[in-house]
Order: C-alpha cells, then structure tokens, then sequence
C-alpha cells in the first residue's frame, strides 16, 4: 500500500517552512524579504480601489442603492469587511458633497518654536550661571 499523497506534500511543507525560518532567522533570506515587501507596496490598495469604484457610481453626492450593493459586492471580493466597506463609501460621499477639505495650518504657537523661543531658556540658564560665578568673584577676591 502506497502513503497519502497529501501526507507526504504536508511533510514536505511543513520541512520546507523549518528551512525557510531556521534561514530568515540567519539573516539569509533577508533581500528576499525585503523584496516582498516592496511588492506587497506596489499592489493596489484595496480600499483605494473601492474608493476609486465609488467615485466612478456616484451621481453627484447621491449614491444610489442599486450602486451600493454593487459596491458591498467588489468590497467583498476585495476581501474588505462591510464595516470598512460601508466607511469608505461614507467617506467618498462626504467628500464629493463638500469637496475635498482643506488642509489646517498650525497656529504659531502650534508650529515649530521660533529661535528665539527656543533660545530663551539657555540665555537665562546661561544668565543665572554668570551670576553665581560673578559672585563667587567678587567674595572670594
């Protein structure tokens, strides 16, 4: 009697993954790594599909019903749960009906801190210390 064929390929994979980990673990397999992961980031994201999909079936800001559950279908072949799907759809309807949203400039006293403000306290630092010297001058002499 013959082994199972799917006995003999689940060894075979379970003793392929031992090698692959005992070689990422020795840093062997690194640039392959590295190489994945620059392929996994030129992969479409599947959440801007769904927005770009979106955009093309809205009728100005309205979405009609007929378009959404289109759209919860390509979400759902898109592997995106309905939650995210239904969030994304909200997302692009908000947009369309008030444009896109204009970027916030910080206060200046929520931006980067002026040289002046951030020199300040090492001049009176520096101020205080020149002080305890001058003193200790002037009593000592």
């Amino acid at each position: 009697m013959s082994p199972d064929i799917s006995i003999i390929a689940r060894a075979y994979c379970q003793r392929a993954r031992l090698i692959r980990r005992s070689l990422l673990a020795a840093h062997h397999l690194a640039p392959i790594a590295a190489c994945d992961r620059v392929f996994d980031r030129l992969q479409p994201d599947p959440r801007a599909q769904l927005a770009e999909a979106v955009l093309e079936r809205l009728d100005g800001p309205i979405l009609r019903y007929s378009m959404r559950l289109e759209l919860l279908g390509i979400a759902r072949r898109l592997r995106l749960s309905r939650f995210d799907a239904c969030l994304i759809i909200a997302q692009v309807q908000h947009r369309a009906a008030n444009g896109p949203a204009a970027p916030v400039s910080p206060r200046p006293s929520q931006g980067a801190p002026r040289p002046l403000q951030r020199f300040l306290p090492l001049a009176i630092a520096g101020m205080i210390q020149l002080g305890i010297v001058a003193a200790a001058w002037v009593i000592l002499s």
